[in-house]
């Protein structure tokens, strides 16, 4: 693998695969993390909707009585 790059010296080759597998080492608890936030989120945009709701049906019963 590290002969396919003649460009680049073996010892950045190797800190970029350490750097790789760091990252990816790593990556189910961003993935967890990122679930979590996106579950919070999405506790607050239902309480939006529901907060929503009644304003939203009294304009439009105005305004079908305009």
């Amino acid at each position: 693998m590290l002969g396919h790059y003649p460009n680049v010296e073996k010892a950045q080759l190797v800190n970029y695969v350490e750097d790789y597998l760091e990252c990816v080492e790593s990556l189910p608890l961003d993935i967890q993390r990122n679930v979590s936030l996106l579950r919070e989120i999405d506790t607050k945009y239902q309480a939006a909707g529901v907060a929503l709701e009644q304003p939203w049906h009294a304009l439009r019963t105005a305004n079908n009585r305009l």
